[in-house]
């Protein structure tokens, strides 16, 4: 997927007095991953480039302090729609309906409901959404530039977030100004106030809008994609996991697809059902172990693992050393 926000991330950590170039060679970025304006690369490097970056820069609130750093036109076209919108209301109808032109996997909504407006973001079969850091770094920038833009201090009814609870959620809840958070919802998003919704824009300009409405349009149209099969599988997967190892014939049955057709078509995709069940599971169980204090016998089950030692045979397995091994070297201090 295409990331807006690697390069901020190592000029951070350059004003940090920490030299990114490790970080660079060890994810493979291009040379000039600093100043470019996106960087693609897959999405669980994605997870590790983030995990990494917080750790040698010894900030467990990586994504929120980046949120109040990052130079106006990082989101490019979809950003300058959003600030030249009348409203608090239309920049988020446009947030959730350019995300798109930024990559091919978020899928961003904005609906009112209940008196509140809610927007949110989500991968389909990704339930980390796009990890703790970036997630965290996009409910915090909305609510920073709604607040900038309307010269209110808006207060979140609720927040979500797709990656586990941390440890610590202190700055969290001082940026947002709320202590009503969700983690492991599946996706990530915020609740706004309806009044709020109605604040004018400071920056609103309705000629220049109309110009870039156009643009985006003509853009999103051509970036559309067909529908994505992999996604949907392992969305079915995630929401089956705490019931057992999926089944592939349920799966299937749920898809309107016989075990046979999943199959052909997931080898297609260059995987198969059980790779695919794996694969989420470590995803999984990499950020329960490193963000969480869940006891390992929870993980297991929130996993799908009938016993715990079936789940920490696994975990050796996928990353090299055992889970204790793992969350104690996250506990030593000055490590996030």
């Amino acid at each position: 997927m295409r990331s807006q926000i690697v390069g901020p991330i190592l000029t951070h950590l350059r004003s940090l007095g920490v030299d990114p170039s490790p970080l660079v060679e060890a994810f493979g970025l291009p040379p000039g991953a600093e100043s470019e304006p996106d960087v693609v690369l897959p999405l669980a490097k994605l997870y590790a480039f983030l995990d990494e970056a917080g750790r040698i820069s010894n900030d467990p609130f990586l994504g929120v302090h980046l949120a109040a750093q990052l130079e106006r036109g990082t989101y490019d076209l979809l950003e300058f729609s959003c600030l030249s919108a009348p409203t608090v209301r239309e920049a988020l109808v446009r947030v959730a309906r350019y995300t798109a032109l930024l990559n091919d996997l978020v899928v961003a909504t904005f609906e009112e409901r209940g008196g509140l407006g809610l927007l949110q973001q989500r991968i389909p079969g990704a339930p980390l959404c796009l990890g703790r850091h970036a997630n965290e770094c996009f409910v915090v920038l909305v609510l920073l530039r709604t607040r900038a833009l309307s010269g209110v201090s808006v207060v979140p009814e609720r927040a979500w977030f797709g990656h586990p609870a941390p440890r610590d959620t202190s700055a969290l809840v001082d940026a947002l100004g709320t202590h009503r958070l969700a983690f492991d919802a599946g996706a990530t998003g915020l609740a706004l106030p309806g009044e709020a919704l109605d604040f004018p824009l400071a920056t609103s300009d309705p000629r220049l809008l109309s110009v870039l409405d156009r643009h985006a349009e003509r853009s999103r149209v051509a970036r559309e994609r067909p529908h994505d099969f992999f996604g949907e599988v392992r969305q079915r997967v995630f929401e089956k996991l705490r019931d057992g190892a999926p089944d592939l014939e349920v799966v299937a049955r749920e898809l309107s697809m016989s075990p046979r057709t999943l199959q052909r078509r997931l080898t297609e995709e260059g995987t198969t059902f059980q790779e695919l069940v794996d694969g989420l599971r470590r995803e999984l169980g990499g950020a329960y172990v490193r963000d969480t204090e869940l006891p390992l016998g929870e993980i297991a089950d929130a996993l799908g693992y009938r016993e715990t030692g079936a789940f920490l045979r696994a975990f050796k397995r996928w990353y090299g050393v055992t889970a204790s091994q793992m969350r104690g070297a996250r506990a030593r201090p000055g490590a996030p």
